[in-house]
């Protein structure tokens, strides 16, 4: 992962805001494991702005939470959502950009398929002290077209593998 800095942060004060900041998509992970729409939710700021696959524009933290209510109760129950930080960067003080790769494992596969990586784009912001999530977008990767028939980027592949080589609870490494 990489951290972009402005110039008012290259003296390292914003390392405890990184440190929250990964714990607050950490905590979005882990909200996804246990299927609590509430607990995801709660990471958002009131007023957010959340994009899914979908494309469809859901605003204000209680859309979010029905929404994700709906899907971890539905086609989405018991899936882990895996994700790799690409870099955070800081726009100011209390706001930074966030890029992430991820991918949805279903609970009958050991691991993700190509079809399954997205790209989040995560705003970020920091009111009354803590960090909230203010704006996320998550774009699926297409597969992309080769004289050899179908491909996907080396970019889903490397991190294809890379999730797969993490050990899951309850599954074998």
């Amino acid at each position: 992962m990489s951290t972009l800095r402005r110039p008012w942060a290259i003296d390292g004060d914003n390392e405890e805001d990184l440190a929250e900041i990964r714990e607050l998509l950490a905590a979005a992970t882990t909200a996804w494991a246990a299927g609590n729409a509430v607990a995801y939710a709660a990471l958002f700021a009131r007023d957010s702005d959340l994009v899914g696959p979908d494309g469809i524009l859901r605003r204000g933290r209680l859309a979010n939470e029905r929404w994700h209510s709906r899907l971890f109760s539905g086609s989405f129950r018991g899936t882990e959502w895996l994700s790799d930080v690409e870099s955070i960067r800081f726009l100011a003080a209390d706001v930074a950009v966030a890029h992430e790769l991820s991918a949805l494992v279903l609970p009958w596969r050991h691991r993700a398929r190509p079809r399954a990586v997205s790209r989040g784009t995560w705003v970020l912001i920091k009111q009354d002290g803590r960090w909230w999530v203010s704006a996320v977008q998550h774009t699926r990767l297409r597969t992309t077209e080769t004289s050899g028939g179908r491909s996907v980027t080396s970019t889903v592949v490397n991190l294809r593998n890379r999730l797969a080589r993490r050990t899951r609870p309850g599954r074998a490494a």
